[in-house]
């Protein structure tokens, strides 16, 4: 990269007085023009902390300024000079997901310097690594630390095995909860032992690949279906909400699924009742797939479930019964309050 500046400028005496006009010219007077060049246009890094440096090259008597945009970067040494130098940056760890990019300005030229964001990770798995009660209809899923590229989870890069034997079915990816799924085509075999496989073939929306593989072990029990043909009543056990929203894939159907799985399946009475819930609910799955008034009806009755289902899984159960008691305690606050003002304008009349 290179820059010639010239200047030039002409100097004219416009008052001559007395004295004949052809004693005067104009006078040019041209600068010597300097020339500036850098040894590469940018520099890309990786999301560490880490330091570059771009070499300068101009005349002798040519000077150069190097002025960094954003904070993260600092120019170190040859921020100023004359002649050929070396210009030295700095730059601090990148945290985030995104890549980030900023210019170090240097004798009017612009170096570009660009980091990398960190690399996506899964945060959580279900069923998790070593579960020992996952249901026989139970979908895979593994959510990540950024939205991840939909294109890229295939039966190819999320797969599911028992031992040497792959296990058929597909893959779907929700942006919103930024969570992968495998819903298998058919139960799962009660009491075995599966293995869950994500390759680093899987990017996130940048690009970025999953730096290394991810396995994860867990064995069934129980045995409830999970066809995925909506009008069997099938959705990995959700078998009614399954029926009413038309897919196993369906978030609602989703958010249910993982509160079972979450909260319910790790104490007494909820098992007991997502047994009780398995054994009668597909006959009725089944009728309400045959009806659209029927099926309109079951999603919205299924809405406040899935409004707490949702608030538990964000908030945890502690926190959202911590705030349903304080609520309660609110509103009968407010009964009381208004029940004795009404008393006191009875006595008043």
């Amino acid at each position: 990269m290179k820059m010639n500046m010239n200047y030039a400028c002409t100097l004219t005496i416009t008052d001559f007085g007395t004295i004949p006009s052809q004693q005067f010219q104009a006078l040019n007077v041209t600068f010597a023009s300097c020339s500036y060049g850098l040894s590469e246009s940018g520099h890309s890094h990786p999301p560490t902390a880490s330091s570059g440096n771009v070499n300068v090259t101009a005349g002798e008597t040519c000077s150069s300024v190097a002025v960094n945009d954003p904070m993260w970067i600092t120019v170190t040494s040859g921020s100023s000079g004359t002649g050929n130098g070396t210009v030295t940056y700095s730059i601090t760890e990148n945290t985030e997901a995104k890549r980030r990019t900023g210019t170090i300005s240097i004798a009017g030229q612009t170096y570009t310097v660009t980091q990398a964001g960190i690399p996506p990770t899964v945060v959580s798995m279900s069923p998790e690594t070593g579960a020992t009660g996952a249901s026989t209809g139970t979908a895979v899923r593994a959510t990540f630390s950024e939205t991840m590229k939909a294109s890229s989870f295939t039966t190819a890069t999320f797969m599911l095995t028992r031992g040497a034997t792959p296990v058929a079915g597909v893959v779907s990816y929700d942006a919103l909860t930024m969570t992968a799924t495998f819903t298998p085509s058919s139960a799962l075999a009660l009491g075995a032992t599966y293995t869950a496989t994500i390759t680093t073939a899987v990017q996130d929306d940048e690009g970025v690949s999953l730096p290394s593989p991810v396995s994860w072990n867990f064995t069934t029990t129980g045995g409830e279906s999970v066809a995925t043909n909506p009008s069997n009543g099938g959705g990995g056990g959700c078998f009614i909400a399954t029926a009413a929203f038309g897919s196993p894939l369906e978030p609602h159907v989703q958010i249910l699924r993982d509160f079972r799985d979450k909260y319910l399946r790790g104490r007494a009475a909820g098992s007991s009742m997502v047994r009780l819930y398995e054994d009668l609910s597909p006959p009725v799955a089944r009728f309400v797939s045959t009806n659209e008034v029927l099926k309109a009806a079951v999603r919205l009755s299924l809405l406040p479930l899935i409004g707490f289902a949702f608030v538990v899984l964000q908030m945890g159960a502690e926190f959202t019964m911590a705030a349903g008691f304080f609520s309660v305690a609110l509103v009968a606050v407010g009964v009381s309050r208004r029940r004795r003002l009404q008393g006191g304008a009875s006595d008043r009349s």
